[in-house]
């Protein structure tokens, strides 16, 4: 904090300035910015932040004009509502492809499901937006590409600040469809590298729980595929698979910035993006503030779900 008070404070010009300059500008600029801030003022002034931080107060915005917790309160909701629709696509499309790729081992089916796996990986979500965007707004022009709704639709009352939830509460079926229809090609942008993983995993673990004799026990008593498949093998297989999907999740919403760009989606990672251009100190601190609390929470979820899968866990563990 210190370090990023002095160059935006000192430095107001464009970002490279410094990566640019010469040996001799930054000592000249190192020499002004103790001269201007003397290391017991910048020290003084992080506490009074740290201050206003736990009391709720985080600045103002220099880019909106106006408090950073009012922008995280508008901005949030629309960037939190397009995570959860890429974590259901991740679950949806990523376990289903596991587990068709576990159970056909080394067959066609499994070659397929582990390219889709594969290019899910290695393509960033930034690029899959515009593939997406590509076949499916302008080829194929199946679903709108801006923005959270129609705006020739009226919202319904903001209850939650998630769409979905709003206009079921209020029970308005073609602005839900809507919503849907706007959230798809993000959210899968977003999804896509997510299900690269998920699918291989499952598969992976899938692969190894088939070898296991009490999968072979319950073949011998002839029962169904689908009740070895779900009863006796995904809840194991399901455990790493857990772990991976919480880790994925809680990385989404810093991997949305630039899909959010892309796809001039109002949320807070295009806010983000913004202020990090405008060099807007509060509004950045803000939106790393909100990240990673939410990567700690999502995380001690996880660590939660995985001791409900697996009873050989304890607590104390």
């Amino acid at each position: 904090m210190p370090a990023t008070n002095l160059v935006v404070q000192i430095d107001p010009g464009p970002i490279p300035t410094l990566i640019t300059s010469t040996p001799s500008f930054i000592k000249n600029f190192a020499a002004s910015a103790v001269a201007i801030f003397p290391a017991h003022k910048v020290v003084f002034f992080d506490l009074i932040f740290i201050t206003n931080l736990f009391q709720g107060d985080l600045g103002v915005s220099t880019y909106t004009k106006r408090p950073v917790l009012v922008d995280i309160k508008s901005y949030f909701p629309a960037t939190f509502e397009l995570v959860l629709m890429s974590v259901t696509l991740m679950i949806l499309i990523g376990m289903p492809l596991g587990i068709l790729s576990g159970k056909y081992k080394d067959t066609f089916i499994d070659n397929i499901a582990r390219m889709i796996s594969l290019l899910g990986v290695v393509t960033p979500s930034f690029l899959w937006a515009i593939i997406l965007m590509l076949i499916f707004a302008f080829w194929m022009p199946l679903f709108p590409v801006s923005e959270r709704f129609n705006e020739a639709l009226d919202p319904p009352k903001i209850v939650t600040g998630l769409l979905l939830i709003d206009s079921l509460i209020e029970g308005d079926f073609i602005f839900f469809k809507d919503v849907l229809s706007h959230l798809f090609l993000p959210g899968l942008a977003i999804a896509m590298p997510a299900i690269g993983n998920v699918a291989r995993l499952t598969r992976t673990n899938l692969s190894d729980i088939y070898d296991k004799q009490y999968i072979e026990f319950a073949k011998s008593y002839s029962f169904s595929e689908f009740k070895i498949a779900t009863k006796y093998a995904l809840k194991p297989a399901s455990i790493p698979t857990v772990t991976i999907i919480g880790l994925d999740f809680a990385l989404m919403l810093g991997n949305a910035f630039l899909v959010e760009t892309v796809f001039v989606w109002p949320g807070m990672a295009k806010y983000g993006v913004e202020v990090i251009l405008a060099k807007d100190l509060n509004g950045i601190v803000a939106t790393a503030l909100i990240i990673t609390t939410f990567y700690l929470v999502i995380n001690m979820i996880v660590d939660f779900v995985v001791l409900l899968l697996n009873p050989r866990i304890s607590l104390k563990d």
